[in-house]
């Protein structure tokens, strides 16, 4: 009740106080927490959305979302859960430079999963996940770039595409500053590894026709037949032009 009700004066004073987003969690012990509020530069002033006393974590735990359907005592679907997910990578390249530094290699130690832990519980709500695979998925140690772009990153074939799946992530952005930073060769192997896991990718390809291709997702919600396009670009960068990063006919990006 009381996440409806500060939602519901946010919703009502946003335009005027100049709050365009306000983020809230219920966490495991029952709690509300604010999480996240955007608003204009000139908005300072919790108060008036009576948000001020609410405790504010930005590490909290949401155990669970729940489900309109589930007070509804009904099988029929009363939502449908899309959860995107921002920037994502293992982080092998960041791990192995500082192994070499002498430093500890957390994938080493603790396994691919340790990271993601605590996501689980939220992703486990999510009916269909979409990630940004940021990073190229490639066995390959050579780029071309590595002395010139200032970094270039990727990840275990195997582990990376286990991670995912473990994850439930169903679709992935490869439109990115980094799914090319080994060559078309290595962004090849990021398709082929997406392939070869069930995972849907978009925003990159072998071509230019591939790469504009977009996702489509269908789900019936109360008797009504919903259509959810997804589709990825990667902003135009001279530099990345230069290091050849966007797709054309013969040439993958």
């Amino acid at each position: 009740q009381s996440l409806f009700e500060h939602a519901s004066v946010c919703a009502k004073g946003k335009l005027e106080l100049g709050v365009f987003s306000l983020d809230l969690a219920l966490t495991q012990a029952g709690d509300l927490h604010v999480i996240g509020v955007d608003r204009t530069a000139p908005f300072n002033d919790l108060t008036r959305l009576g948000l001020l006393n609410l405790p504010r974590h930005t590490h909290e735990v949401i155990h669970k979302r729940s489900r309109r359907s589930e007070f509804m005592g009904t099988d029929e679907r009363a939502d449908h859960v899309i959860a995107f997910l921002g920037d994502s990578n293992p982080g092998d390249s960041y791990q192995e430079k500082r192994e070499a530094k002498g430093g500890k290699n957390i994938l080493k130690e603790k396994g691919y999963e340790y990271s993601f832990q605590k996501f689980r519980d939220l992703l486990a709500c999510s009916d269909y996940t979409v990630a940004n695979l940021e990073v190229s998925v490639t066995e390959r140690r050579e780029s071309e770039l590595a002395d010139v772009k200032p970094y270039v990153d990727r990840a275990a074939v195997k582990e990376t595409t286990e991670l995912l799946k473990g994850l439930g992530v169903n679709a992935v952005s490869l439109a990115n500053n980094h799914t090319k930073d080994f060559g078309e060769i290595g962004l090849v192997d990021t398709i082929s590894a997406m392939q070869e896991g069930g995972i849907t990718y978009f925003g990159a390809g072998r071509s230019a026709t591939e790469a504009e291709s977009v996702v489509h997702h269908h789900v019936s919600i109360g008797g009504k037949l919903l259509h959810v396009v997804f589709a990825g670009g990667f902003e135009y960068r001279s530099l990345y032009k230069k290091w050849g990063y966007y797709a054309d006919a013969s040439h993958a990006g």
